[in-house]
């Protein structure tokens, strides 16, 4: 499936021009497409916890968001769940 990301980097003017102008957007290249593309975020979507404890880094003790899997400070990995 084709398609492309709009506004990927234009974040950084939000506050220059309305958001809703800069906001990322997926663009489908193919009609026919769709329906797939959408069913494919949704799933995407209920996948993603909603609860997202932060973690300590093994390695140097600093704390993390969840989302980061590597620690900044020291390199170490996050450790499995």
């Amino acid at each position: 499936m084709q398609c492309t990301i709009k506004n990927q980097r234009s974040s950084g003017l939000a506050g220059e021009i309305p958001f809703t102008e800069v906001s990322p957007e997926l663009w489908v290249i193919q009609d026919e497409d769709t329906d797939r593309a959408r069913r494919l975020l949704d799933d995407g979507l209920v996948l993603l916890p909603l609860n997202q404890e932060d973690w300590i880094c093994p390695g140097c003790d600093e704390r993390h968001e969840n989302q980061f899997a590597t620690c900044w400070k020291c390199g170490q990995e996050k450790l499995p769940a």
